[in-house]
């Protein structure tokens, strides 16, 4: 009995210690985690000038999107819409206000509070995308409009939706 309780111990604590390795796909709004068990993305594509951008919008869900398009309880959700200058997209440092010819994002989300859903708006903040689809990282610290801190961490493949 005593060899098993050691090795559960052990287990958990290994368990424990890659979670820190491995994040978990996760957003914190004023010190609340919320999980992040869906992603997508969109891409709008190339905007020929004056624009001249390439956009792409990422959105991570607490449930599935089909949840997004009705009024019920969707919980959280977290929307990065990023423009990149030129004809491709490209990876790296988006910046919230930003000037639009450099890679710039706007980003807002909600979250579900005693069963009414809370929009959000994010004020300011940095987005780094790394990778390429289908494998990207994502990293996000930033502030709402509300004065909130907000930080998001993901890593997988996004399922692509098609602008119809």
């Amino acid at each position: 009995m005593k060899n098993i309780l050691i090795t559960l111990l052990f287990l958990t604590s290994s368990c424990s210690k890659l979670k820190d390795i491995n994040p978990q796909n996760y957003f914190k709004l004023d010190g609340k985690k919320y999980d992040l068990n869906n992603s997508y993305y969109i891409d709008y594509g190339y905007s020929k000038p004056p624009f001249g951008f390439f956009e792409r919008d990422f959105a991570f869900t607490e449930n599935n999107l089909e949840f997004i398009n009705t009024n019920e309880n969707f919980g959280a959700t977290l929307i990065f819409q990023t423009y990149t200058p030129g004809e491709n997209y490209k990876t790296g440092t988006f910046v919230i206000g930003a000037p639009w010819t450099t890679q710039n994002v706007d980003a807002y989300g909600t979250v579900s509070i005693n069963g009414i859903n809370e929009e959000f708006e994010i004020q300011d903040g940095t987005l780094t995308v790394s990778g390429e689809l289908p494998d990207i990282k994502i990293k996000f610290k930033g502030t709402t409009t509300e004065g909130a801190a907000i930080e998001a961490n993901y890593s997988g493949k996004p399922k692509e939706i098609f602008d119809n």
